[in-house]
């Protein structure tokens, strides 16, 4: 669950109200349609978790039973649940550095949707950027249905791009761990290529 899910879902664990998607969105400065994506991420877990979703008031809104509310308060205190969310610099070098090292992995739009938790227009629209900066650079991205997106060019100016990628990176460190992206960047950057 991304950081604005995990915080609708406080906001009906700790009120004893029904909440309006009108307020909720806001509150959170995003769409009405943004709350229900949002709604939708926290039902999946809900149902995962707890056999239980959100329920809906027509004129009310929206609230979670009491009893599931007990249950995941304990949870949530116990996993803290938590995301990082990446920022959109962050976002194009990862697909850069995923597209050019991890050659064995076909990757998708609906790929990067699930690794940045983001909308496949969000995808679309990164894919579109990174694009434009690398073509600067004399590289491209491809992409095909069966083998998804590819960067092909100059090795040398590859390497140098993934080099100033990972420097980019580097000061996010902290939050890139091998569970959420399970990507070893130096293992593949400096391991022979087939």
């Amino acid at each position: 669950m991304d950081k604005r899910s995990s915080a609708i879902l406080r906001l009906l664990i700790e009120s004893d109200m029904y909440l309006s998607i009108e307020e909720l969105a806001s509150s959170l400065n995003v769409s009405k349609r943004t709350i229900y994506n949002d709604i939708e991420k926290i039902n999946h877990w809900l149902t995962d978790e707890y056999g239980s979703q959100i329920e809906k008031v027509r004129g009310k809104g929206i609230f979670i039973r009491d009893k599931v509310k007990l249950e995941i308060r304990s949870s949530i205190d116990r996993e803290n649940i938590s995301y990082y969310e990446y920022s959109k610099e962050e976002r194009y070098a990862w697909i850069f550095l995923l597209l050019s090292l991890d050659i064995n992995t076909p990757y998708f739009i609906d790929s990067f949707q699930s690794l940045f938790k983001v909308s496949r227009n969000t995808v679309i629209d990164d894919i579109k950027q990174v694009r434009k900066s690398i073509n600067n650079q004399g590289i491209s991205i491809t992409s095909s249905i069966s083998d998804g997106y590819l960067v092909e060019g100059n090795e040398i100016v590859i390497r140098q791009m993934i080099m100033d990628s990972i420097k980019h990176l580097s000061s996010h460190a902290q939050y890139l761990t091998e569970k959420n992206l399970q990507l070893n960047l130096l293992e593949k950057l400096f391991s022979p290529s087939d």
